[in-house]
């Protein structure tokens, strides 16, 4: 069976040094959520999602998980054919 697997690149205005505890747990929920990677870079208080999804992923769906926490860039990363 070949299915397109997408992978996104999310970056978000989040620090997990400075943040609210809400913050951080609305943040953590949706890494789990789209069982995505986190890197954070406390430097420029952002993090970069990267997720790899078999479905179509809608910026404005993201957001409404992030709640409030800032996007501020969404691309897809690359599109591949994968078999299983």
């Amino acid at each position: 069976m070949l299915f397109n697997k997408m992978r996104y690149q999310v970056l978000v205005k989040f620090d997990d040094l400075n943040c609210t505890d809400e913050e951080r747990k609305i943040y953590f929920l949706a890494l789990n959520k789209y069982h995505a990677l986190g890197i954070d870079n406390s430097k420029y208080g952002i993090s970069t999602m990267l997720i790899a999804s078999n479905l179509h992923l809608n910026e404005e769906i993201l957001a409404k998980d992030l709640n409030g926490l800032e996007i501020l860039s969404f691309r897809i990363d690359s599109l591949r054919k994968a078999k299983h």
